[in-house]
């Protein structure tokens, strides 16, 4: 089982990307599920669509009506977690673009018993 977030799911997709090779194997690799957060799914969507094209948000979206990633829900009860971590994150980085780790990413990854993330 492995909890994946969006940048190695957007370097799987785009081959110019410098981590393309080493992110398609591991997810053609992995053994177990592939969960992806559903807030990671509207981010990778988005991303795609907008630096690939279309086509490669659809085949982003066929790849979790076939079964080939399985969206984890965020549950009411992990907001207060989330938010706990956004505070903590903010604190390390105030006005940081990104997050070195996405909240919902790591909360997910508690939830389960601290899995491996990419």
């Amino acid at each position: 089982m492995l909890i994946v977030d969006t940048g190695p799911l957007y370097a799987a997709a785009a081959k110019r990307d410098d981590d393309h090779s080493a992110c398609k194997n591991l997810l053609a690799n992995a053994t177990g599920p592939l969960l992806v957060p559903q807030l990671v799914v509207t981010e990778v969507a988005y991303m795609l669509g907008d630096r690939l094209g279309p086509q490669a948000e659809i085949v982003f979206g066929q790849s979790i009506a076939d079964g080939l990633l399985t969206v984890e829900p965020v549950l009411d009860s992990e907001w207060s977690r989330i938010t706990e971590l956004m505070k903590q994150y903010a604190e390390i980085r105030p006005n940081a673009m990104g997050w070195e780790s996405h909240p919902p990413v790591e909360t997910l990854e508690q939830g389960l018993g601290g899995l491996a993330r990419v």
